[in-house]
């Protein structure tokens, strides 16, 4: 009986043994775990709405109150008829969509990236190898979403988190550029050197409420805003500012890094 037992457990085994071989598993590792996704460094969610009399919201802020004209009704029309514009950039793809439809995707890889920037220059676009190195640097670390509709209704609040350091500079003769793009607009001569008396290079990042600022690498006083306080004085104040705008602002993250002739900018800065 013992040998019958015995016999029969190693048959067990043995056939165990075999199975596992023929199934690759009896030595495997174990399946890898998914690859890790980082987080987006650099995040904005906008909602735009348009209303019936071609007035604008931005993130929770009336444009009109700011002063800015209606849109004109063919415009108002237009945006009647789509209703919603979902626009989504994230990385190396950007979607855009309408009454969720996709619409068009683009797969824009570095090569293919490269590819266009090598176009652009053969039709007499200039982009420097420092403008293409920021194109890469905020295209692989950012998420944009951007809905614009049709709505008898203010926009919802601005959700910005932007850790990297926006790029300005200011030439000798008042000329701005952000992020090494030239734009059309300048500082007068005059205001430019008495700005340049305090230096020419500056950081400032509002962070969530709390202002940050260095001048030529030395620290300014740090300011901080007490929201109770802003919306008292704001309603004292009978300023046009939507309390859903205000928390949005008092919660966003943005800095700039500023360049005057002479200086150059902090590296790796970040706003953090």
């Amino acid at each position: 009986m013992r040998k019958k037992m015995l016999a029969l457990l190693l048959l067990a085994s043995v056939a165990l043994g075999i199975n596992l071989m023929l199934s690759g598993t009896a030595l495997a590792d174990p399946p890898p775990s998914p690859a890790k996704q980082n987080a987006a460094a650099n995040k904005a969610t906008v909602d735009i709405t348009i209303n019936d009399a071609g007035g604008m919201s931005v993130g929770g802020v009336n444009l009109q109150s700011l002063g800015v004209l209606p849109l004109d009704q063919q415009v108002v029309n237009v945006a009647r008829n789509l209703r919603d514009a979902h626009l989504v950039v994230n990385n190396d793809q950007v979607t855009l969509d309408t009454q969720g439809t996709e619409v068009v995707k683009i797969l824009w890889t570095p090569t293919s990236r490269q590819t266009v920037a090598n176009l652009a220059t053969a039709y007499g676009v200039a982009l420097s190898p420092d403008l293409l190195n920021r194109i890469e640097g905020w295209i692989s670390s950012s998420n944009i979403d951007v809905t614009a509709r049709f709505a008898n209704e203010a926009s919802k609040p601005l959700d910005l988190d932007v850790s990297r350091l926006i790029l300005v500079d200011i030439s000798s003769n008042g000329q701005l550029a952000v992020e090494t793009a030239p734009l059309a607009a300048g500082i007068d001569p005059t205001a430019l050197q008495f700005i340049q008396r305090g230096g020419n290079q500056a950081t400032a990042c509002w962070n969530k409420g709390t202002l940050i600022a260095k001048v030529n690498g030395a620290e300014l006083p740090t300011i901080t805003l007490n929201p109770d306080g802003v919306n008292m004085v704001t309603k004292a104040l009978n300023l046009p500012v939507d309390s859903g705008a205000e928390t949005a602002v008092l919660n966003s993250r943005l800095g700039v890094d500023v360049s005057l002739p002479g200086g150059s900018h902090s590296a790796n800065a970040t706003c953090s």
